[in-house]
């Protein structure tokens, strides 16, 4: 049944308390296809995952589509930068899932410079912008770096941005993926068509969550009638409809990938 309820992970959301937010099987299927359609996972792929599993960006963006392609998974409890070298090395990893601290840490290690990283393919990133000259730096080496926008509530992915415009549309998110769309809406709730100007980003598709579990009225706060989930995001979409993003309705501190909410 793709409507039922397949995982539910606690979040702050949209709206400040913590709340569990119902992922369903359709929502795990979609997102496991727009990361299939985006990364091009295959079951030769060997991906390396750090984060939590009770965590959405452990479990959705690499660890669910990996194993559904029938690809090999590693899984390591903790970060650290010299393990993280090693395992690529070791299991000559080809697909993995950091946020951009993570990629810092590794390329500051002395053993960054001699690790043999010739089997990635890709790096999905997540949980803040990369900076430039990290970006140079794994391009370097033949590594596209894939930046994504996600959340909770959107069984992560909400937007994607293709390595090659990296550099080009330094600090947007991208596009949305084939399952999904975005649209930037004033505080009105009416859509903004016009680029450049800033407003709420809001996400409609089949990875979007089914609701909060037991909150009825948190969950109606964050859907309208269209049925577009309010991410609470502040963004901008460019000439082309690249999505950027510049601020939160709520003040937030993101710390590691995670968002710190200072209430």
């Amino acid at each position: 049944d793709p409507d039922a309820v397949a995982t539910i992970i606690y979040t702050s959301g949209t709206t400040g308390n913590p709340k569990g937010a119902m992922l369903t099987h359709g929502n795990l299927w979609a997102n496991n296809m727009n990361t299939h359609l985006v990364f091009d996972c295959v079951s030769t792929d060997v991906a390396l995952n750090n984060a939590p599993l009770f965590h959405v960006g452990g479990l959705c963006v690499i660890t669910l589509p990996i194993l559904a392609a029938g690809g090999h998974l590693v899984l390591h409890k903790a970060f650290d930068p010299l393990e993280q070298l090693r395992a690529i090395e070791r299991y000559r990893v080809s697909v993995g899932f950091a946020v951009p601290a993570m990629l810092l840490f590794m390329s500051q290690h002395e053993a960054f410079a001699a690790a043999d990283l010739s089997s990635l393919r890709l790096i999905a990133v997540g949980g803040a912008p990369m900076p430039e000259p990290l970006l140079k730096l794994y391009a370097g080496r033949g590594i596209p770096v894939h930046q994504g926008y996600g959340m909770t509530e959107t069984s992560t992915m909400i937007a994607f941005l293709d390595p090659a415009r990296s550099l080009d549309k330094l600090g947007s998110c991208g596009n949305a993926p084939i399952l999904t769309e975005f649209s930037i809406k004033d505080y009105a709730g009416a859509p903004i068509d016009a680029a450049h100007v800033k407003g709420e980003v809001c996400v409609r598709g089949a990875n979007v969550m089914k609701g909060y579990w037991n909150r009825s009225d948190a969950t109606a706060a964050v859907f309208d009638a269209e049925g577009w989930f309010h991410t609470g995001d502040v963004g901008y979409v460019d000439e082309e409809g690249y999505l950027f993003l510049c601020d939160r309705l709520k003040d937030m501190v993101i710390s590691g990938g995670e968002n710190v909410y200072p209430a």
